[in-house]
């Protein structure tokens, strides 16, 4: 019994330190020039809020947080997008950063209520959120852009994607 409570105590140990790894990470790329959002808040909001997904096409194509619009952050076309200026947006990318940018522009565009997903899509898959595929079912395959920053995808119950 104390290996089992010895086991457990550890692994709680080691995900604050991952948390705390991935924190770092994202907060070294983000420039906090649009208010961020938590996946946990985001959650409880999901149904009031329009989503971008502010990646590249094999990223998007693999998965998404459903109900996201596509925007290719190489080349955006904001024509393409559906949304109000008065809308709740919240964008996304794979931890932030991408997504800070395309946000910044939305609000030069005259959009008032932008949000960044705080972690991104990672941080939304390790707190356990679903994503799907274009066709919209669910999936549990996230593309992580490059193998580098899919060490940050900590959830088991995804895979992840490279390419």
């Amino acid at each position: 019994m104390r290996n089992i409570f010895s086991i457990f105590f550890s692994v709680i140990i080691l995900s604050a330190c991952a948390q705390k790894d991935f924190d770092a990470t994202v907060n070294s790329y983000l420039n906090y020039t649009v208010d961020t959002i938590s996946t946990n808040h985001l959650v409880h909001i999901l149904d009031s809020v329009k989503l971008v997904d502010a990646r590249s096409t094999n990223e998007y194509s693999t998965s998404k947080i459903e109900g996201a619009q596509f925007i290719d952050y190489d080349n955006p076309d904001f024509k393409n997008l559906t949304l109000d200026k008065n809308d709740k947006i919240v964008v996304y990318c794979t931890i932030g950063y991408r997504s800070e940018k395309i946000a910044e522009k939305l609000k030069k565009k005259g959009y008032k209520n932008v949000y960044n997903l705080y972690g991104g899509i990672l941080q939304w898959v390790n707190d356990s959120n679903t994503v799907c595929a274009p066709n919209g079912m669910n999936t549990n395959f996230v593309h992580t852009y490059d193998e580098s920053w899919g060490k940050w995808m900590t959830n088991t119950n995804f895979q992840k994607v490279y390419n």
